[in-house]
């Protein structure tokens, strides 16, 4: 039996070039080491590397090495489908739970306290991944464009400790803050 490793940008294309540098062998099997990875741009950060088996090999076992490649791809498949389901299911969980908008709720307060400004009275509303945060008075008597980098720089501050106080990353989650 002859074999050849063959690495590219995707798995049909390595299982083709492997093809052809066999000699467009009639009976082969192929054997997965690893699949390609691509970046957020679509570019392939890791290639597909296959490996092509042919030649002359006695019937039982031929049978018995497709049995394993075989094994092999339904795990390989099994593996991408929970992985496909558990991204699936994180995209459907609520944003932001009344959990979250409690500890976001309670750590503005406190920030307020602390800036003298515990008179001025905050309305929080979550749609979806993004939470609404609105100031009943000014918190910063300067120009607009300050008083945005504040709310940006806050807005930044508030989820850092949310995130730190329920130890998860929350991904695509967002504050937006502004004055009534």
């Amino acid at each position: 039996m002859k074999s050849i490793i063959e690495e590219a940008s995707s798995f049909e294309k390595a299982v083709e070039q492997a093809w052809e540098r066999a000699g467009k062998p009639l009976e082969f099997s192929i054997k997965i080491f690893q699949l390609p990875q691509k970046n957020f741009f679509g570019f392939t950060k890791i290639s597909a590397k296959i490996g092509i088996f042919f030649g002359d090999v006695p019937q039982a076992e031929k049978q018995n090495r497709q049995s394993r490649v075989f094994a092999h791809k339904i795990d390989n498949v099994t593996d991408q489908q929970t992985q496909q389901a558990a991204r699936e299911k994180e995209s459907e969980a609520p944003f932001w739970t009344a959990e979250l908008c409690t500890i976001a709720q309670e750590w503005l307060q406190e920030a307020l306290r602390k800036m003298d400004k515990p008179h001025v009275s905050i309305t929080i509303k979550p749609q979806r991944h993004i939470l609404k945060v609105q100031f009943s008075d000014a918190l910063m008597h300067e120009n607009a464009d300050d008083e945005r980098r504040f709310f940006g720089n806050l807005s930044y501050l508030m989820l850092s400790a949310i995130r730190t106080k329920v130890q998860s990353p929350l991904k695509n989650m967002q504050i937006s803050m502004r004055k009534m």
